[in-house]
This record gives structure tokens, sequence and C-alpha cells, in this order.
């Protein structure tokens, strides 16, 4: 149980916070400031080395089997994942990238979170659906 917790709070405080800090002016529900930005890259980068590490070695973030704490951690890096960390800033971290991959393969996961599309570049992902939505606008009508 404490190691469950201790990834928990791992994942609130060392990459959930960062992460929103990140992505939340990408969502447009805050202004970026490019400094806190900056920052918050550096401080994802290094949750997601710490992860890695441990992820060398585990399977899952503790035992044998899903826990909370790979809930919890799978569950903050969805939009960062849709959003911000283009496959550059992902290449670094494979062991996370396998373990995110198997957590989506589970039905659970995959029930409650959909189906997760990985950001192209920074921040390309969100301009994606908009892209479509042109298309489809600018093509004629048809008469009924």
């Amino acid at each position: 149980g404490g190691m469950i917790d201790s990834w928990v709070e791992f994942c609130t405080h060392e990459l959930e916070v960062p992460l929103c800090t990140w992505v939340l002016p990408k969502q447009g529900i805050f202004p970026e400031i490019p400094e806190a930005t900056a920052c918050a890259k550096e401080d994802v980068k290094k949750a997601l080395t710490v992860l890695n590490n441990h992820l060398l070695r585990h399977t899952y973030m503790v035992g044998h089997s899903i826990t909370l704490a790979d809930i919890s951690i799978c569950c903050a890096m969805v939009d960062g994942l849709e959003l911000v960390l283009d496959e550059a800033f992902r290449k670094p971290f494979g062991n996370v990238m396998r373990w995110f991959n198997l957590c989506m393969a589970q039905p659970e996961f995959a029930a409650v979170l959909g189906s997760v599309k990985f950001c192209g570049g920074a921040g390309k992902a969100a301009a994606a659906p908009k892209e479509a939505q042109a298309k489809k606008e600018a093509q004629p009508k048809k008469e009924a």
C-alpha cells in the first residue's frame, strides 16, 4: 500500500502540476506564460525520467498487476500525450511509452479513456480536428 501511495503522490506533485502548466494554455483554459511553460517542460522531463528508469525493470508501477498508481499516472498523461508530448519529446521515454500502451491495451482503460491520439508535433494534435472541420465545411452542400 505504501508504494502505491508514494507513486500516486509523485503523480500529483511531480507530473500533473507541470503537465497542467503546459497543457491548460493549449486548451485555452489559462493564458500561456512562456517562463512557466519552459519550467514545466523541464519538470515533465524529470518526472518522465524517473518513471522511465523505474519501468526499465518493472512491468507495472507496483507489483505484478495494475494498481491505483498505474491508473493515476496513466490518466494524468493522456492530455499531455495528445496535446504537447510530441514524438521527439517522447522518444527518450521508451519504457514509459511501453507501459502506457500496455495500460491502454486493457479494456477497462480503453472503456474510460477511449483511444489516445499521440501528438505529432508540439501542439499540432489540437489543430488537426479544426483542419478536418474546415475541410468538411469547404465541401459544397448537397441538395436534398
